[in-house]
């Protein structure tokens, strides 16, 4: 009688890691989600500091054309660490623009999501 509960379980988390393992975001997702975070953050931090609103506008237009350019910069600075149940990708880069500093992001991402839980500026 002891061995259906076992069982259960093992099925149970046999479908969890399946599921994981299908659900693992790919290098092209995070390049997106990436891409995207650092887009709102170089709006946030250095557009609004343009006193001028034609120059802001000017320059979230121009962080808006370049977001290709910056998902291959954060292409080529990130390394994956696929545990195929989860990734883990560190992005570490050097972006040559006043007002931002080296930066290294580690994110998990798991059931297609990710979380960004370490953020430091070097």
């Amino acid at each position: 009688m002891k061995r259906i509960p076992l069982i259960g379980s093992l099925v149970l988390l046999g479908v969890l890691g399946g599921v994981m393992v299908a659900t693992n975001p790919s290098r092209d997702r995070y390049k997106d989600y990436a891409a995207k975070q650092m887009n709102s953050y170089v709006k946030k931090e250095v557009c609004s500091d343009v006193e001028q609103s034609f120059l802001r506008d000017q320059c979230e237009n121009a962080v808006d054309v370049g977001r290709n350019q910056m998902g291959n910069l954060i292409d080529d600075s990130t390394q994956r660490d696929n545990y195929f149940l989860f990734s883990i990708y560190t992005t570490e880069f050097n972006v040559p623009v006043p007002n931002i500093d080296n930066q290294k992001f580690v994110t998990i991402a798991v059931f297609n999501n990710f979380w960004t839980y370490q953020a430091d500026k070097n």
